[in-house]
């Protein structure tokens, strides 16, 4: 009996592409529509493609945001983490005359800049659980200090 592996392989992928359950595993999306059966909005130009998430019709909504815009705020993360970078590391420059008004080692001041960029990128571990706080927080109904009242 001799096996047909791509005949095999064509028939696993189209019994699979036109089964397609998106419940099956959460956050599973199509994003590729080749039949045109998703009722999704589909991308302009590609119209294979599935947008996802869907764009809004709101101008604010970054899906929406012309391609200057985009490009505009991709500069501006890029420029302030350019500077937060330098306002990190601009102790480089004057660590001898720092070492020597101290009177601290050069080693000394590298090993405290290193424990600042450790720190930096080990701290946001511990600090993001509080940054969404306030949406857990709110979620839950407020509660009062007095007693019920009674009937």
């Amino acid at each position: 009996m001799v096996y047909d592996h791509q005949a095999a392989t064509a028939v696993a992928t189209d019994e699979r592409h036109s089964k397609i359950d998106s419940n099956a595993i959460p956050g599973t999306v199509q994003l590729v529509d080749l039949d045109h059966h998703v009722q999704g909005k589909h991308a302009k130009g590609h119209t294979d493609i599935v947008l996802v998430p869907t764009p809004s019709d709101d101008p604010d909504d970054p899906l929406n945001w012309p391609r200057r815009r985009k490009l505009l705020s991709l500069a501006c993360m890029c420029i302030y983490t350019w500077f937060a970078g330098i306002a990190n590391s601009v102790v480089y420059s004057v660590e001898t005359p720092l070492a020597e008004a101290l009177g601290i080692t050069v080693g000394d001041i590298n090993a405290g800049t290193g424990y600042l960029f450790l720190l930096c990128g080990w701290g946001l571990l511990f600090w993001q659980p509080f940054a969404l706080q306030s949406v857990f927080l709110s979620q839950f109904p407020p509660r009062s200090s007095s007693p019920p009242p009674c009937p």
